[in-house]
């Protein structure tokens, strides 16, 4: 059986790359016994969902972001990767 940090590994990574039949059914058994990390499970899908909805809606609406917006969120990502 696989470790909780191995299922939640898993359960990220299968948001953006479809797993293998073997990374399937190892997530599958460890999540039948593994409350926590089925709820880690779930949450991350519900984010993700999120995200798509938000980025759905957004395209639709056609809203953009100004320069001075792009600017401090480059400001801010430059600064916390610095930490």
């Amino acid at each position: 059986m696989i470790s909780c940090e191995e299922s939640t590994f898993l359960s990220s990574k299968h948001q953006h790359v479809k797993p293998s039949f073997g990374e399937r059914i190892k997530q599958f058994m460890h999540l039948l016994m593994c409350v926590y990390c089925r709820r880690f499970s779930n949450q991350i899908q519900q984010i993700d969902k999120a995200i798509h909805n938000l980025n759905k809606n957004a395209v639709e609406a056609n809203i953009k972001l100004t320069t001075q917006q792009k600017q401090k969120m480059e400001e801010l990502l430059q600064n916390s990767s610095k930490h």
